[in-house]
């Protein structure tokens, strides 16, 4: 996060997506700077040098997994049971994302952390690592509708993660087409091609 330009769009993400903080996404608490000339007793004269101009974001934190963990770790941080409802809850939180206009370039599991959330008793998910995401500019809605169905954002956690779990878990999620998935298909990828 120490680039200007990461850093100033995901700033951005956060102030338009305020709704979305601490549900889809951490809290925003503040952005951090530190001085040009950051010293301590601590730091050697050298050391001054290479951290100074360092900018980032201060994030809430969520006490989680990542969404790549249900197959990576030894012993499933999650139970097999539970699986379904957590990759279909971050597939349902880019959909709210989307809806507010934004659009998430390269999708990744990693980028997805899941906490159990012991009021609610199930688990959420989380998207950090906001510096990808595109506001929608002045695109029709037909235009906006097909750069939706080419991302093919709900696809980059249901298709990976059903195919990593297959492979490392012997299964565990089946991956189902949403309602707003099927309706991109019909209207871009129909056999016949575009239908609007």
């Amino acid at each position: 996060m120490g680039d200007d330009s990461l850093d100033n769009s995901e700033s951005s993400v956060y102030r338009r997506l305020e709704e979305e903080q601490g549900k889809s996404m951490p809290r925003l608490i503040g952005r951090v700077e530190l001085p040009h000339y950051y010293s301590s007793r601590y730091c050697s004269a050298d050391t001054e040098h290479r951290i100074a101009d360092f900018k980032g974001l201060l994030m809430q934190f969520i006490d989680s997994f990542t969404l790549e963990a249900l197959f990576q770790a030894d012993i499933s941080p999650a139970p097999r049971d539970a699986y379904e409802s957590i990759i279909d809850n971050a597939i349902q939180k880019i959909h709210n994302i989307i809806a507010r206009g934004f659009l998430k370039h390269k999708g990744r599991t990693h980028k997805v952390v899941v906490r159990w959330v012991a009021i609610d008793r199930r688990y959420q998910t989380y998207f950090i690592d906001l510096t990808n995401w595109r506001l929608r500019k002045d695109e029709s809605d037909r235009d906006w509708r097909l750069e939706q169905a080419n991302m093919e954002e709900e696809g980059a956690i249901g298709q990976v993660m059903q195919g990593r779990l297959k492979k490392f878990r012997r299964g565990g999620y089946t991956y189902k087409w949403t309602e707003q998935k099927e309706q991109l298909q019909d209207d871009f990828r129909g056999e016949d091609g575009p239908r609007i």
